[in-house]
């Protein structure tokens, strides 16, 4: 979403067809992400009864691991022939990107060295849900460089990542005991609870940097340093439980509403400009 506003903010006029495409894109790896999470994490004993987080359809019964596997790999097809005109059109940096997300869908979870189990995974949080979906979606409607979507991107990384974070605090105590290595198990769980505050912090920091540097509209982000503060006494003040559950999707929320707002801005900007 911000990265098309940037780039409507650029150049005026952009494609639907193209955004649709990338949109369907990004959804097909998430969900493949998602299916592969679910029958790995059946198959290794992960999802027992006193699972915190959502019905899994694999250790549920809704569905085999078969075929849970077998839709993931569907949906890794379906992004890859979605992708072909944007490697089409965008070239190398596109196909790297593409590639290796499909790639990761997998690797995510599905491998003996996955990402999920050895607390890599935050690192590619980050680049995959806010750096480089925000970069290519402006660098295929503008086809140039520029940095403004790298550290936007980068800023609703973070936020994207703290909900991992405040998910894997909410599965701490499974994951310990089940030896999955995720960088909250590493660092504890205070520690992994100033790592969620540290986290919004730097977000925010970049979005104050951007106002002093690109526009004061940026500083609307700050209005909702609050809802994060409340999100992070929420962890350290409450154990984990399923009201997890809904902290993870006011998480959600508020990255939604930052990007919506700052969005609206960009391209109510670029209008006023125009006329």
């Amino acid at each position: 979403m911000l990265g098309v506003a940037l780039a409507i903010s650029a150049q005026k006029e952009i494609s639907v067809y193209l955004n649709l495409n990338i949109l369907f894109c990004a959804l097909c790896l998430q969900i493949a992400v998602n299916l592969f999470n679910d029958v790995l994490d059946a198959k290794s004993g992960m999802d027992t009864e006193d699972r915190l987080g959502p019905t899994r359809v694999t250790s549920s019964g809704l569905l085999t691991s078969k075929q849970v596997f077998y839709a993931g790999l569907f949906f890794c097809f379906i992004a890859f022939v979605l992708g072909v005109p944007l490697i089409v059109k965008g070239g190398w940096p596109i196909a790297l990107i593409g590639l290796s997300g499909i790639l990761l869908a997998y690797i995510y979870t599905g491998t003996k060295f996955s990402l999920s189990r050895n607390g890599t995974a935050d690192i590619f949080v980050v680049l995959f849900f806010g750096v480089l979906p925000t970069w290519g979606t402006t660098h295929l409607n503008q086809l140039n460089l520029d940095y403004k979507p790298i550290f936007l991107g980068l800023a609703l990384g973070l936020m994207a990542n703290a909900l991992l974070v405040i998910n894997n605090l909410r599965d701490y105590d499974q994951d310990l005991a089940h030896n999955k290595k995720t960088l909250i198990v590493r660092l504890g769980k205070k520690r992994g609870q100033s790592f969620l505050g540290v986290l919004y912090f730097l977000s925010f920091s970049v979005f104050a940097i951007f106002g002093l540097m690109e526009g004061s509209f940026y500083y609307s982000a700050l209005l909702f340093i609050p809802w994060a503060y409340g999100i992070y006494r929420f962890v350290c003040k409450k154990e984990a439980s399923v009201k997890y559950n809904k902290l993870l999707k006011s998480a959600g929320q508020l990255q939604f509403l930052i990007a919506l707002v700052l969005s609206l801005f960009l391209c109510v900007r670029s209008f006023m400009a125009s006329v």
